[in-house]
């Protein structure tokens, strides 16, 4: 295989990898969901109540500034 062949080959294989992770971007955008700030925090606090992170730590968390009813 020539050179200049081999090196179309390989700039076909990244705009192939470049289309793939592109679709699963989107793929993955799709099966997400936004939360707001409060539905945010209060997963941090669970998270923290059971990774026993410290006191110090939830204090942090809880002390995060949210917006009313929820706004995100």
């Amino acid at each position: 295989m020539s050179a200049d062949a081999y090196q179309r080959l390989i700039e076909r294989l990244m705009e192939l990898e470049d289309m793939l992770l592109g679709k699963a971007a989107k793929s993955a955008l799709s099966q997400s969901q936004m939360v707001g700030a409060q539905t945010f925090v209060e997963t941090l606090k669970q998270l923290n109540n059971k990774q026993n992170l410290g006191e110090d730590w939830a204090v942090e968390t809880a002390s995060i500034q949210t917006k009313p009813a929820d706004a995100g």
